[in-house]
């Protein structure tokens, strides 16, 4: 009888516990004819991404996405437009995983000198390396109760940074679906329990042009995607990939690092670091024709050399001209011309009586 009523008992709980859950779905759901325009969207980089949103940050190593996050969740914590996009003021929890307190430190002091205007952002830094993969660890539930502690007059956390997800994925196999399925769950969770958005830092793989690394259920859960193109002494551009609510597959701004020194060590060494020093949008566009000329075919350079040459903007069939006058198959021309169009390279301008192109 003892078991029996053990058993209904068990049987009871688990009724209630659905039902719970059907009643708590019920509250979060809404019916179509209830649908309105939303037009206070709780962005935290306008055209970026919001809360409750996960992003991957990805690029190779070397390529300074720390410094860039640094600076990105600076601005959040300050209420400061990013690189001309405006942001949500909000407390930033930075997990720097990577990094010992001394340098990140040091990274961070480096930027509220060059930037004095972030010097005072709500940004927490964590220099620990926290396991993100294994619930039983306790650290994503200590990354959850911490963004709790803060409400009221001092604000709420907006914005979690997680550098990198190599680190915190803490020895687990990224490729494996089951590691990288229990990692993103633990992601999902975060996100919905703290209510910012999850910007997790993380590494391509060894060809950048396939992407970030691991297994694709990191791709499938995000809601954005920033990458970096180029690393050590090439140019780089960041730019924006799959964007859910934005601005997809956008070139953002090109950049370098410039180093800075903060003073000499006890050996009498200079100790630097580095700032992110940005370009503007022709500088942007500049870089943009470099890298993709570095992979173009002579004729397709040839097309751009001599819209340079002019200006940057040429009747269509006087280009094809120039051209052909200058030794380039008439057979490959139309050919280059067409295939710097599609790659986004030129621009048409067939509202023109004749037709010009230009470059972007």
């Amino acid at each position: 009888m003892a078991d029996a009523a053990k058993g209904l008992a068990v049987l009871d709980a688990a009724r209630a516990e659905r039902e719970k859950r059907e009643e708590d779905l019920l509250d979060r759901s809404f019916w179509l004819v209830e649908a309105d325009v939303n037009t206070a969207l709780p962005y935290v980089v306008k055209g970026l991404f919001g809360r409750r949103q996960i992003i991957v940050f990805w690029g190779a190593p070397g390529s300074g996405k720390t410094f860039i996050a640094m600076e990105l969740a600076c601005s959040v914590g300050s209420g400061i437009p990013w690189r001309g996009r405006k942001t949500m003021r909000g407390i930033v929890l930075y997990v720097a995983a990577e990094s010992s307190r001394a340098y990140i430190e040091n990274r961070f002091s480096a930027l509220k000198r060059e930037r004095p205007e972030l010097a005072e952002a709500a940004v927490l830094i964590v220099p620990h390396a926290l396991d993100l993969l294994r619930l039983q660890a306790g650290d994503v539930d200590r990354i959850i109760n911490t963004a709790s502690r803060f409400h009221g007059d001092i604000g709420e956390v907006v914005l979690i940074v997680i550098d990198t997800l190599a680190v915190t994925f803490a020895g687990g196999d990224e490729n494996s679906p089951e590691d990288m399925g229990a990692y993103v769950g633990n992601l999902v969770r975060i996100r919905n329990e703290t209510g910012a958005a999850v910007l997790v830092v993380h590494h391509c793989g060894k060809d950048e042009a396939k992407g970030m690394r691991g297994h694709s259920a990191l791709l499938g859960a995000l809601d954005a995607e920033l990458a970096i193109e180029g690393a050590g002494n090439q140019e780089r551009i960041l730019r924006t990939g799959k964007v859910r609510d934005g601005d997809g597959y956008t070139d953002l701004f090109a950049f370098s690092l410039r180093p800075v020194e903060l003073g000499t060590d006890s050996d009498g060494d200079p100790v630097r670091t580095c700032v992110v020093e940005s370009t503007d949008e022709s500088g942007t566009k500049r870089v943009r024709r470099n890298r993709a000329g570095a992979a173009l075919g002579k004729h397709q350079k040839a097309v751009l050399r001599a819209l340079e040459e002019r200006g940057g903007r040429m009747v269509r069939t006087d280009l094809a001209h120039k051209l052909k006058d200058d030794g380039m198959p008439r057979n490959r021309v139309h050919d280059a011309i067409a295939g710097l169009l599609d790659a986004g390279m030129l621009v048409a301008h067939n509202d023109c009586q004749p037709p010009e192109v230009s470059l972007p």
